[in-house]
Formats: C-alpha cells, structure tokens, sequence
C-alpha cells in the first residue's frame, strides 16, 4: 500500500510565521502608566488570593 505525502494547508504554514505585534517594551511605557498597571495586577492577584481562601473559585480551577 502505497502512501500520499501529506502536505500541510498553506493557511496553517502561514499562521505559523506571523509577524509579532508591534508591542511597546515595558521600559519605554511612561512611568505613571507601569505605576498604574502593577497597582492593577496587584489588586487581581490580592483578590484572586481572597477567592482562593474563601472557596469561591470553580472546581476546574483548582
């Protein structure tokens, strides 16, 4: 039995080598805005550790 070489979709090959976004370097963001956004993460992390202690967070994501 012979087989058929498989050959990938050319969608599926160009996905693989998209250009990255233009994304600013955390360095070049203006010192209020890194402020503002590690106050942020801070509170996410503060209140996801709060749900984690009071049993609030789904089954799946434990």
């Amino acid at each position: 039995m012979s087989r058929v070489p498989r050959t990938p979709t050319s969608q599926a090959q160009l996905d693989l080598f998209t250009p990255r976004p233009n994304v600013p370097r955390w360095s070049h963001l203006p010192r209020a805005t890194r402020q503002t956004i590690k106050r942020h993460l801070a509170t996410l992390i503060r209140q996801h550790a709060a749900r984690l202690r009071n049993g609030k967070e789904a089954d799946h994501e434990r």
